[in-house]
């Protein structure tokens, strides 16, 4: 059997799989999430930011039971055993010298659907610190160019992720990065509270939804991999080890975690582009 076929025989198992659990009104969502996730993690290609938001519409729209079902009992790994190559791959590196492939080969093969959705969930943490959600108000970047600061984020991450924090492309995201950040006043503590949700975003959702468990070097991975991404961004007291820089991030958040007004706006904002339509317009919901 192809790819293509072994593709569409998934979609055919899962379709069936929940033709049961749905009204009618919402298995038209829930045929474009199982359509998305193949293309994302099947096929490890990075999904698009309209395919992103359609995703998060039809889970939206869907009820509690069926989303709950799409997260937790569908995953298309549970189906699919050939990601474990890649498993079997990543215990023969090394965390320390290889963690850049140790972090590509989760984010693209064995988590890819399960990463991407963990950095979404990432940013919104950060919208709960009045200090962020202050600046990002400020600027209005999220009020009149929502899509744009959200491509922008996504399209230079990628660049990053996919071909290593050194290549002549995450160079150049570095310095774009960096060139937008120095127009404002953001303290370092904040700065590296944002780079612990991009380690501890992805390792606590698989922890928790994964089809399999983190081993410790993979995380010792990730973390490796994002202290020098924030080495490159010029933060600066970035902890030497795993331990302490969990530390830190569960330290901050207890100190910070409050509520807003601007938490709330830059919140339904990033729904409204996420969302990307009224669930009303969705074909075959009403």
């Amino acid at each position: 059997m192809s790819l293509k076929e072994d593709s569409w025989e998934n979609l055919r198992h899962w379709t069936e799989a929940f033709r049961r659990l749905a009204p009618n009104k919402h298995r038209a969502a829930i045929g474009i999430t199982f359509v998305l996730q193949i293309r994302v993690s099947k096929f490890a290609f990075p999904a698009s930011t309209g395919s992103l938001a359609i995703s998060t519409l039809c889970l939206g729209v869907l009820p509690k039971a069926c989303r709950r079902a799409i997260i937790l009992k569908t995953k298309p790994y549970q189906l699919n055993q050939k990601h474990k190559p890649f498993t079997h791959q990543i215990t023969e590196l090394e965390p320390i010298s290889d963690h850049k492939e140790i972090v590509r080969i989760l984010g693209s093969h064995c988590f890819p659907w399960d990463v991407k959705k963990a950095l979404e969930f990432a940013l919104y943490r950060t919208f709960a610190v009045p200090s962020i959600s202050a600046l990002l108000s400020k600027t209005g970047e999220f009020k009149n160019r929502t899509r744009k600061r959200y491509d922008d984020t996504e399209l230079l991450m990628a660049e990053i992720l996919e071909n290593g924090y050194d290549s002549e492309g995450a160079t150049r995201a570095f310095r774009r990065m960096n060139e937008m950040h120095n127009r404002f006043n953001i303290s370092n503590e904040d700065y590296l509270y944002v780079l612990t949700t991009f380690v501890f975003g992805p390792i606590y959702w698989i922890e928790k939804y994964g089809w399999r468990k983190l081993v410790e070097n993979e995380k010792v991975a990730i973390f490796l991999f994002y202290r020098e991404v924030g080495k490159r961004m010029k933060i600066k007291n970035i902890p030497e080890s795993y331990a302490e820089f969990e530390q830190f991030h569960l330290k901050y958040e207890d100190n910070h975690f409050r509520y807003a007004e601007t938490n709330k706006e830059i919140n339904d904002y990033t729904m409204s582009l996420l969302l990307g339509m009224r669930s009303e317009s969705v074909p075959g919901y009403k």
